[in-house]
């Protein structure tokens, strides 16, 4: 895969501290509350093992990695 090139997966529970670490600064960005980075981790682990929660990881080669968290219909 090239610079260029952004590769999409999906989230596992092991990238719940990822995923809590973003929800918790977007939280904070906008004067949200927010439980802590912590108690994210736990419940994002939790809903990402069970497949309640889909969350879409695109990461680029060598750069950074974003995340968007969207809670999925039943």
């Amino acid at each position: 895969m090239s610079r260029d090139e952004i590769e999409i997966r999906r989230a596992g529970p092991e990238d719940a501290a990822a995923i809590a670490r973003l929800l918790h600064d977007f939280n904070s960005e906008y004067e949200e509350p927010t439980p802590g980075v912590a108690a994210l981790t736990g419940y994002a682990g939790r809903l990402l093992g069970e497949g309640e929660m889909t969350v879409l990881l695109a990461e680029r080669p060598v750069e950074r990695t974003r995340a968007t968290a969207r809670m999925a219909s039943p």
